[in-house]
């Protein structure tokens, strides 16, 4: 299968410090920005979700080279234009950790990326969403707080995969 007929999208765990300091014991980045996911959305309209999309053919596009670039590169490359589009924060992709891949049963797969932001950007309502929010991060991961397909599953993921530890209760 080419890179254009595989089901790629990219998601980004973006967390900014929490005013709050919920665990004093942990790091202060126990926050992660969700987005609403819009009406015309295919499935889960109005849900919470990460922010991401679909990796497209331009995101395989690497000007500094002849080869193509790898599902991991243009999957960071895709990740950082669309938390430009749906948030209006602009990352480079080399800001983005990759955390995992994980296909689900219809055969999307998802390549996650997450980041610690020094201090929170402004929430805006741009076109590609209907809304974002700040969330609790533990109460996300504790399921108090539910996200759009496997997403509290990615937060979990990629909090842990900065050393991060959540206490469930």
């Amino acid at each position: 299968m080419s890179k254009q007929e595989k089901k790629l999208v990219s998601r980004v765990a973006l967390f900014a410090p929490d005013t709050k300091a919920i665990q004093p014991h942990l790091p202060p980045v126990q926050e992660v920005i969700c987005t609403i996911r819009p009406s015309w959305s295919k499935v889960g309209a109005y849900e919470m979700a990460l922010p991401g999309g679909k990796i497209d053919s331009v995101d395989y596009d690497n000007l500094k080279q002849t080869e193509m670039l790898t599902d991991v590169e243009a999957g960071a490359n895709a990740a950082a234009r669309e938390l430009w589009e749906e948030l209006g924060i602009e990352l480079a992709p080399t800001v983005l950790r990759y955390i995992l891949e994980s296909t689900n049963d219809s055969g999307w797969t998802t390549l996650l990326y997450a980041a610690f932001l020094q201090e929170k950007p402004a929430l805006q309502v741009l076109p590609e969403s209907a809304g974002t929010v700040w969330l609790d991060a533990t109460a996300v991961a504790e399921g108090n707080i539910p996200l759009f397909a496997e997403h509290a599953y990615l937060v979990i993921q990629a909090l842990e995969s900065f050393g991060s530890r959540l206490n469930k209760t």
